[in-house]
């Protein structure tokens, strides 16, 4: 288990996100092939209106994940929204 990925959960639930993001980057720089705290954080970064930010960690967490079905689902779409599709 990692405990600042889990504050990262627990910080989002509360609705605490710049605590959350906080956390998710944290535990990002100290494992930074886990795609499931990029998701994470893509997912907070979207949410925030960050869309490049988050696009960028949907593409790295495809190279992780090439299977990742929804993850390329989002990615698509951001990718649509930027054309103006």
């Amino acid at each position: 288990p990692d405990p600042i990925y889990n504050a990262g959960v627990a910080l989002e639930q509360m609705g605490r996100t710049d605590d959350a993001m906080q956390a998710y980057e944290t535990a990002k720089s100290k494992a930074p092939r886990r795609a499931d705290i990029r998701q994470n954080l893509a997912n907070m970064l979207l949410k925030n209106g960050r869309v490049d930010e988050a696009a960028a960690e949907y593409d790295i967490v495809l190279e992780l994940e090439p299977e990742n079905a929804f993850v390329r689902d989002i990615r698509n779409a951001i990718a649509k929204n930027k054309r103006g599709n």
